[in-house]
């Protein structure tokens, strides 16, 4: 688990405009420049010297705390990971082993192409959404006809249920097995969002048909988070985002209900 005051510490930062904070410390300078790659981010700084490295995904909405992410510590000049969504902008911060704030400073990752590799594009995969319910002893979850907020947070506080959507993607039947790197982006309506999924998948090739392939619940982690940043999950349209190999490939939506 996170470091408490880490996570405080950072989000005050945040808050009380940490870009005044760092003016007078030029040991390091954060690159404002990520490479975007296949999925993967690469933050890079100069300056020399061991340091943990976080992120914090700036908003529009002032009302709700994004998650606080640490990505590691490093005695390189920078990092990589899979916890970054494109398009978006970041709070970058650079602390020493007691989370002491070095350097801070922004950076946005590049926006993704849309996808294509061959005869194959965004337009060839389907997607559908089923809503899930995953009781705490049950063996697999179970389909819902509705995802409710008070649910979800009941089942959040006591540990009884666990939420999310059953995730199934449909493309035409492929000449040769294939591996993309998939991310799956959740966003809640009040702008809070996180990497809810970012995993090699092989899609094998079939003889007749459809290539499918799915998750039978994603997004409690998601809904973990926002409840524990922000204390409440909204009611409104939730949307996923959903890229290959660092190239978007669809977006879809659900609804969570009272």
């Amino acid at each position: 688990m996170m470091n408490k005051r880490f996570v405080l510490i950072l989000t005050c930062l945040l808050f009380l405009c940490a870009s005044a904070v760092f003016a007078e410390n030029n040991q390091y300078s954060i690159s404002d420049s990520v490479k975007y790659e296949k999925g993967i981010s690469t933050i890079s700084w100069e300056g020399s010297g061991t340091v943990n490295v976080a992120v914090i995904l700036e908003s529009s909405n002032d009302s709700i705390t994004q998650k606080t992410m640490l990505l590691g510590e490093t005695s390189e000049n920078s990092i990589q990971t899979d916890k970054l969504i494109p398009g978006q902008s970041y709070v970058v911060f650079l602390t020493d082993s007691s989370f002491s704030i070095l350097a801070g400073s922004g950076c946005t990752v590049p926006v993704a192409p849309t996808f294509s590799d061959g005869l194959l594009k965004d337009s060839s995969v389907k997607i559908k959404l089923e809503k899930r319910e995953f009781p705490k002893n049950a063996q697999k979850p179970k389909k819902v006809n509705k995802l409710s907020a008070a649910k979800i947070v009941e089942g959040l506080k006591d540990g009884s249920n666990y939420y999310g959507v059953k995730y199934h993607m449909q493309m035409p039947k492929l000449a040769k097995p294939r591996t993309f790197f998939v991310t799956l982006v959740f966003e809640a309506p009040n702008g809070f969002m996180t990497v809810e999924r970012a995993v090699d998948v092989t899609f094998d090739r079939v003889s007749g048909g459809y290539q499918e392939l799915w998750w039978e619940i994603t997004g409690p982690e998601f809904f973990y988070d926002l409840y524990n940043f922000n204390e409440q999950i909204p009611t409104g349209t939730y949307s996923i985002h959903l890229y290959w190999d660092g190239m978007k490939v669809n977006t879809s939506t659900f609804e969570v209900e009272e």
